[in-house]
């Protein structure tokens, strides 16, 4: 009985020890397969995690790259924008400037128009004005030979008169001559006849023979051949001639 004891104690023992090896070697199965499990899911965890941080990258990257785009596209935006600004302000510009070499070139023909109008009314007023100059110089001339002509007329009627005046001034100065030398030639005969009687009567006669008297008038010589006297000058030298108012 001990015997048999003790073989189904070691038979259990056996039994216990196998199921002991053969529970630890499936716990270690278990242990493992956890283990491997364990790794797998880590390692499954750390591919999605990878998966995850790659996606999470890929759309950081994306996300950059969207976000560099649409920078992009609104500096190309902003760009076109800038672009089209400049370009229409260049028109703008453009437009102005053809207005403003439009508004001046208007100006510049209403300005030339206005001094081509300014010109001809210039030259109008001074063609008005020589106009009228002449006519003043006309009018001038024709009124200074009119007061010519009247003056040369006032003076020939002038000189007629001083014409007239000395022509009768000298009638009446020879008609006054004629009587002075009437009167003289009649002094003179006179004169000559009261020596040649005093003569006769006295014998007054000059050296050379001629006759001698005493002037009674006075006498201013009118010609060459004749002498002047004051009343009691002796006369000498006196020719006895027959004369048309006497004997001298």
């Amino acid at each position: 009985m001990p015997s048999k004891n003790a073989a189904n104690l070691r038979a259990r023992f056996e039994n216990m020890a196998q199921q002991s090896t053969e529970e630890a070697k499936k716990r270690a199965e278990e242990e493992k397969k956890r283990r491997q499990d364990r790794e797998r899911r880590e390692r499954e965890e750390a591919k999605r995690k990878e998966e995850a941080r790659i996606k999470a990258q890929r759309e950081e990257e994306d996300r950059e790259r969207e976000k560099e785009e649409a920078e992009r596209r609104e500096r190309e935006e902003q760009e076109r924008k800038e672009r089209e600004r400049r370009e229409e302000e260049m028109m703008n510009k453009r437009r102005e400037e053809e207005e403003e070499q439009r508004r001046r070139a208007a100006l510049e023909r209403q300005q030339s128009q206005k001094e081509e109008e300014e010109r001809r009314a210039r030259e109008e007023r001074e063609a008005e004005e020589r106009r009228r100059k002449e006519r003043r110089e006309a009018e001038e001339r024709e009124r200074r030979e009119r007061e010519e002509e009247e003056k040369k007329r006032r003076e020939e009627e002038v000189r007629r008169a001083r014409e007239e005046e000395d022509r009768r001034r000298k009638e009446r100065e020879e008609e006054e001559e004629r009587e002075r030398e009437r009167k003289a030639a009649e002094a003179a005969a006179a004169a000559a006849a009261a020596a040649s009687d005093a003569a006769a009567d006295t014998g007054d006669v000059g050296d050379d023979g001629g006759v001698k008297a005493t002037a009674l008038y006075d006498y201013q010589a009118a010609a060459e051949d004749e002498i002047s006297f004051d009343p009691g000058d002796v006369i000498t030298n006196i020719e006895m001639v027959r004369y048309k108012y006497g004997t001298l």
